[in-house]
C-alpha cells in the first residue's frame, strides 16, 4: 500500500513539472514572439523612413 501510495505522488510531482516546463515554454515562446514582433517593425518603419 505505502509503494502504491510513493507511485501515486511521484506521478503527481512529475505531471505537475511537466505541466510547470510546458507553461515555462509557452510564456518565453511568447515573449521571443513578441520581441521578435517589435524589431521587425521598427525595422520596417525604419526602411520605410528611410526609403522616403
Amino acid at each position: 500500500m505505502r509503494q502504491l501510495i510513493g507511485e501515486i505522488v511521484t506521478i503527481t510531482i512529475v505531471l505537475g513539472l511537466a505541466g510547470l516546463a510546458v507553461l515555462v515554454v509557452s510564456v518565453v515562446t511568447l515573449a521571443v514572439l513578441g520581441v521578435l514582433a517589435l524589431v521587425t517593425g521598427r525595422e520596417q518603419d525604419g526602411t520605410q523612413t528611410f526609403g522616403r
